[in-house]
Formats: C-alpha cells, sequence, structure tokens
C-alpha cells in the first residue's frame, strides 16, 4: 500500500510503501525511518567511500562508521576533525 511520497533535493521521490522507505534508485535498500533512506542517499548509493583514515588508509562510506573506527582502533578523540 503507498501511503506518501515526498522529495529528496527537488528530484527523487521517496517510496513509502507498506511501512518502510524505499530506494528510489533501484538498488533494493529499504528503511523502516526516512532518515536511514536519506542518509543512504548521501552516503552510500552509488557513491564511493569519502572517509579515508589517516592512519592506516581503510575507507568508509558513513561518517559515524569512521568516527568509531578511529576511536576504537586508533584510540583517537571523537572531536578530531578530518583535514
Amino acid at each position: 500500500m503507498l501511503v506518501g511520497n515526498s522529495h529528496v533535493s527537488g528530484i527523487e521521490i521517496l517510496r513509502y510503501i507498506d511501512g518502510m522507505f524505499y530506494c528510489p534508485r533501484q538498488c533494493s535498500r529499504k528503511y523502516k525511518y526516512k532518515k536511514g533512506l536519506v542518509r543512504h542517499l548521501k552516503y552510500e548509493c552509488g557513491i564511493e567511500p569519502q572517509f579515508k583514515c589517516p592512519i592506516c588508509g581503510k575507507t568508509y562510506k558513513q561518517p559515524e562508521t569512521f568516527k568509531m573506527h578511529l576511536m576504537s582502533i586508533h584510540g583517537v578523540d571523537k572531536s578530531f576533525k578530518q583535514q
């Protein structure tokens, strides 16, 4: 059941069907919350990893995962700013 549509960046339409938000780019990802889909579209869907660890070179698509890596693996303070 289609409940509603809304726009992201004025171009893409979010599909909300049976309580789930589906990616409009046909990658088959779906999310319970709109903010999860918006984060997916901004950082993940068809996008190369944007965050690279300056210590070990590992790359991440989402800033939260990158920051967690720095803190848990390298012991870097959470206020670290990437240059």
